[in-house]
Parts: C-alpha cells; sequence; structure tokens
C-alpha cells in the first residue's frame, strides 16, 4: 500500500546544480541485459521529454553502450520533484504510471516503445557509469548527471557539463551503485570520486539509507486535511520534514495563485506545522501550498495544492437607512443638485462594501466634498467583519439635459445580497425669461375662451382653478395630460388646478365648466429639450372670469304649443313662499286642490266649498271654468 503524499516540487538552489532536473539514484548490474537503473526528480515541473539514459562500454573508455530517449509525449512533461522512476532495462511493462499527489513512484520498461526509442545494446558492466543527458544519443556533452562505479575512464573524464559522482569500487553482477546523500542535500550528487557505495542489497522505489530517504522526503509534505474550518478561517497542517528548518505558504482563492491573499503571499511562517489562516470570507473556497526551507538552505517547490472550503457562517448583510432618496428635482444642466444623504452599515462580511454611484450621481462621505466625477464608487473596509454606520452624501450633477433620472446608488460586498438606494429626478434645460399673458374672451354659462400672447419660450401651460386663484404651480422636468381643453379632464397638479391646455398655440377654449360660477388661470412659458427636460418659468402670467347665468323663471318659447307645468317647490327660481290672497297658501288641506306649489281652501265666500260643485271664481280669477271637481 503507498502512503498518500503531498508533494513539494523542488526547485533545487544549491551552487553549482542550477537548473538540473533529474539525477541517477543508484542502479544495479543485474549480470545480464536485464539492468535496472532508479531516476530522482529533483526539479519543479521537470521535463524529460527527448531526454536520453545511457551507459557506457567497461572501463567506460569509450561510447560503446546502449541508450533509451524519452519519448517526446505529455507523459514526461510536468513531473513533480521527489518522483521516483525506476526504469527496467529488458521489461516492456507499464507497471506504474501513476503520476499525482497520491504516488510518488514511477515503474516502466524501457522496451516500451510508448515511452522510450531504444538504441544500441544497454548492458551495464562491473566498470560501467550510467548517465542522463540531453541533446544526441552520442558522447557526453550535455551531459545532466552521470553515477560510475569503477575506475574513471575516458568518456568520464571528458564529462564538462552537469554533474557527475563515483566510485572507483566495480560493480559485480547483481550489485547496487547507490548514492550516500551523507548530507542530505542536492549537493551530495556533484562529489565526483566520493559520496557512492556498492552494495549487494537495495530496494527500488524506497531510499538508499536514512539521509537518502529524508533527502527525498524532503521533497515531500505529507498533509493532513485542513481543520477547524470556520466561515472566516482554517487550519492549513503539515507534517514536520526531515531537515525543514522552516516553511513558506501561500493561500489565495484563485487555483493558479494569481491573485494571493495579503499576508499570505510567500509567506514564511518558521518551523510550525499548523498554521491559523484568517480573514476569509465564509462558503468560499481558497487554495494553498507550502514550500520548505533547510539549513543550507535549499528551497523546495511548491506543494500539490490543498483545496478549503469555508463555512456559510452567518449571512452577510448590507443594511441601508432608506430604500429610496427623495428627489434630486429638477437640475438645470450643466448643474448640481442639493445634496441628500443616507446611512449604510453591515455585518457579517466577508469583504469591502463597494458603493457605486450610476452615471450622473456622485457620492461622497463628506458633506458637499465632490470629485466633480460621476458615476464614482466608494469602498468601507470591514473590521471583522463589520461595517459601522457610516453617513453617505449624494447629489445629481447632470452634464447634460438628459430628461429622467430614475435608477439606484449600488451597495455590494462578497456573499451579502445586493442592496440599492434609489435615485430620481429631471436634467432639464434653463426656463425662459419672458412670461406669457392672458387675455379672456368669449364667455357661456359653460364655457370661456382665452388669448395667449407673449413669452419668450418654445411653448405654453395653462392651468386653471375653479373658485380662487391658482395656487400650484407646474414641476419642471415632466409632461402633462391636458385633457384636451375639458376641465377636470386634464392632470390634477393637486388640490384642484387642473392642466386645460399645452402647446404653442395662441388659443384656447375651456370646456366643461359650471354656469355662473368664478375661474382662475395662469399661463407658464417653457423650454424643452425633450421628454423629462421641460423647464417652466414661475410665476404664471394670471387671469380670471366668471361664466354665464341660466335664464330665470319658466320661459314658453314656442306658439300654439301646448305646455303642462307641474307646480312644485323644486323648480329653480319658483316661489316657496305664501300668495298674496286671502285663503290662498302653498299647503293643502283636507278637501282642497293641492298642486304642490299652492292651494284653493274656500274658493266662493258664502261657506265651505263642497266637492263636485261648481263655484264661480270670484273677481280677479279669469278662470271660470276651474273647479273643485
Amino acid at each position: 500500500m503507498k502512503k498518500i503524499y503531498f508533494l513539494l516540487m523542488m526547485v533545487m538552489v544549491s551552487v553549482g546544480v542550477c537548473g538540473q532536473s533529474v539525477v541517477v539514484n543508484k542502479y544495479q548490474n543485474v549480470g545480464t541485459t536485464a539492468d535496472i537503473v532508479e531516476l530522482l526528480v529533483v526539479q519543479d515541473n521537470a521535463d524529460l521529454r527527448n531526454l536520453v539514459l545511457k551507459d557506457f562500454s567497461s572501463s567506460n573508455a569509450n561510447d560503446g553502450g546502449g541508450n533509451f530517449t524519452f519519448n517526446n509525449i505529455a507523459f514526461w512533461n510536468g513531473l513533480r520533484a521527489g518522483t521516483v522512476i525506476i526504469l527496467r532495462a529488458t521489461s516492456s511493462a507499464a507497471a506504474d504510471i501513476a503520476t499525482s499527489c497520491t504516488d510518488f513512484n514511477l515503474d516502466i520498461g524501457l522496451s516500451n516503445t510508448t515511452y522510450f526509442t531504444a538504441a544500441g545494446s544497454f548492458d551495464i558492466s562491473t566498470n560501467d557509469m550510467v548517465m542522463i543527458k540531453s541533446g544526441t544519443t552520442s558522447g557526453v556533452v550535455n551531459n545532466i548527471h552521470t553515477l560510475r562505479g569503477g575506475a574513471a575512464g575516458a568518456q568520464w573524464t571528458a564529462i564538462a557539463s552537469g554533474t557527475r559522482i563515483g566510485t572507483t569500487s566495480t560493480v559485480a553482477a547483481n550489485s547496487y551503485a547507490v548514492i550516500d546523500n551523507a548530507g542530505t542535500v542536492i549537493g551530495d550528487y556533484n562529489l565526483g570520486t566520493s559520496g557512492v557505495t556498492v552494495t549487494a542489497t537495495a530496494t527500488f522505489g524506497n531510499g538508499n539509507n536514512a539521509n537518502n530517504t529524508n533527502f527525498i522526503n524532503f521533497t515531500w509534505t505529507q498533509f493532513i486535511s485542513s481543520s477547524a474550518v470556520g466561515a472566516s478561517s482554517f487550519d492549513a497542517n503539515w507534517i514536520t520534514l526531515p531537515g525543514a528548518a522552516s516553511y513558506i505558504i501561500d493561500v489565495d482563492n484563485n487555483s493558479d495563485f494569481s491573485s494571493p491573499l495579503a499576508g499570505y503571499t510567500n509567506q514564511n511562517v518558521g518551523s510550525v506545522v499548523t498554521l491559523p489562516v484568517t480573514g476569509l470570507s465564509p462558503s468560499t473556497t481558497y487554495y494553498y501550498r507550502v514550500r520548505a526551507i533547510n539549513a543550507t538552505p535549499t528551497t523546495s517547490g511548491n506543494s500539490c495544492v490543498q483545496t478549503v472550503t469555508t463555512t456559510a457562517g452567518a449571512t452577510p448583510t448590507i443594511v441601508t437607512s432608506v430604500s429610496s432618496l427623495t428627489s434630486f428635482g429638477a437640475v438645470v444642466a450643466p448643474g448640481n443638485s442639493a445634496e441628500r444623504t443616507y446611512t449604510v452599515e453591515g455585518t457579517n462580511l466577508g469583504g469591502d462594501i463597494t458603493i457605486q454611484a450610476p452615471a450622473g450621481v456622485e457620492v461622497s462621505l463628506t458633506s458637499n466634498t465632490y470629485t466633480g466625477t460621476t458615476g464614482n464608487s466608494i469602498p468601507l473596509s470591514p473590521s471583522s467583519g463589520t461595517v459601522l454606520t457610516t453617513n453617505i452624501y449624494a447629489r445629481f450633477s447632470p452634464a447634460t439635459a438628459t430628461g429622467l433620472l430614475n435608477t439606484n446608488i449600488t451597495h455590494t460586498s462578497p456573499s451579502a445580497a445586493n442592496k440599492n438606494v434609489g435615485v430620481s429626478g429631471f436634467a432639464v434645460v434653463a426656463s425662459p425669461s419672458v412670461q406669457s399673458s392672458i387675455t379672456i374672451g368669449a364667455i357661456t354659462n359653460t364655457t370661456i375662451d382665452l388669448t395667449l400672447s407673449g413669452g419668450d419660450g418654445l411653448a405654453r401651460i395653462v392651468v386653471a382653478k375653479q373658485g380662487s386663484a391658482v395656487d400650484v404651480d407646474p414641476a419642471d422636468g415632466p409632461v402633462y395630460f391636458d385633457g384636451g381643453g375639458i376641465f377636470t379632464n386634464g392632470t390634477d397638479l393637486g388640490g384642484g388646478n387642473f392642466v386645460v391646455f399645452d402647446g404653442a398655440g395662441t388659443t384656447v377654449n375651456v370646456t366643461g365648466l359650471t354656469a355662473g360660477t368664478t375661474y382662475h388661470f395662469a399661463v407658464y412659458s417653457y423650454n424643452s429639450a425633450g421628454p423629462g427636460t421641460i423647464n417652466y418659468l414661475t410665476p404664471g402670467g394670471v387671469n380670471n372670469a366668471a361664466t354665464t347665468s341660466p335664464p330665470l323663471g319658466v320661459q314658453l318659447a314656442l306658439a300654439n304649443t301646448s305646455y303642462k307645468i307641474n307646480f312644485d317647490n323644486t323648480l329653480a327660481e319658483s316661489n316657496t313662499g305664501s300668495f298674496n290672497g286671502a285663503n290662498i297658501n302653498t299647503s293643502g288641506s283636507s278637501g282642497s286642490l293641492n298642486s304642490n306649489a299652492w292651494a284653493i281652501n274656500d274658493i266662493a265666500s258664502t261657506g265651505a266649498a263642497t266637492f263636485g260643485t261648481t263655484y264661480p271664481l270670484g273677481t280677479g280669477l279669469q278662470n271660470p271654468g276651474l273647479s273643485t271637481a
């Protein structure tokens, strides 16, 4: 069972081996052509493509051995430091090709044509050397690292690049040449003629001895799962590495570490193996990696990236004192409105509250202090997740007459619900300077004609009110409906002040009026550049007039026409009082003729009238046909 490791990718910086990617850690002279070589990757993201593994002739006197070229395939690119590669000369098996943070051993046959291209006869002898190099397969030029057993020959002497190590002891059949690695540092691979042991026992995939095991383990960091994960923090854990004097950590919320968190960028945390990472946002995924430094000093590469997601925690909340500001009203462009103010605060925040003004609006933290740039933003940084109640000031500063403003100042913070504060107003043109006037024309009991004149605006609006003077002026900005001149059909500005005309004309016929009633009128000249940009000149030009009254009494206008008149006291202009004359009043009594307007009681002067009997009406009543029957 392979142990689970999180690998620290080695980027060795010791003198003389800068840029070295791989070394020969040991080899076995099997006694046949089935020899075995173990390589150790010592550089982060090592690229072994097109590298050459070769041996030489007996006594390494000439270039008479065989070689294997690493094929140009993705498998050999990006290997992590600390990877141990076991290569078996006559095998074509791919026994272990796993490459991940949980497996650092590869075991592949050199005769596997997927991974290698073979040439010559690779057969390690008792006095030989094994080289890993770049470039061509011939010679020793571009040597990366060489391990020798036995006396030095011409090929050894010719090595002028890379690193090398050897022993004068020969490597008999079934014996191993292994690196001692006594200092547990990469420099142990470049000791020339010392630092190599020939032994009859060794295990491929394991360290050559305790020191070599510690060196290999230095390139690995075995992490424990992140602990104490909360809404704003977690603990990063790793085991102690042999030889490590201190550790460096990076933390980021991007897996490519393109925007590391402040305080956690290449941060040397000393020799601790548990680090609390704080100041994080709830429900957010973070990535961290660790590097180790030993006493030489040698700095490892990055560990495999560890991922942790913070808990939801308390809900981040933004609170504003209002949902919308009082309208800025009409502002002549270019210009500035009076400022409005509100407050904002936040709790359980994982980042700044960003206050973003819309185009045409400025926000500030100081009353009447603005930069002159609309659409600006203000960050409010939390302390322990809290932004205390903060005054925000805003003004409308249109550069041109664009009409209606109806939008929001937005308030955002990571993981918090956005909060909007509505803003409104009008960006208007300048008003006229000369007001129009009203002249009263023809009047009926339901209509009044008006004539408009004067003024230097583009158009006019007329407001009418019954019974008293117009007392509400039109507001700058909006367009009002005039109702076709019919009183009460147009927009009511409030309090019975109705718009009855809007346009560039000079005559208005106001209809829908009540007879015998006084009406007051006001005309307002205005300028406009489009909807929402109107600017009225106030106060208006005024006048008033009364409609005529209807005729009094009952008028019978047509000759030779019968009219039936029902006399009752609901008829307008009727006399509801007592008639002058004896025995005539408006209230009937028993046995009398009742018209609901007047009644006749005792028609004759000679006693009570009897129903069914005809009586003369007497002097002054010129209708002898009237009877009580």
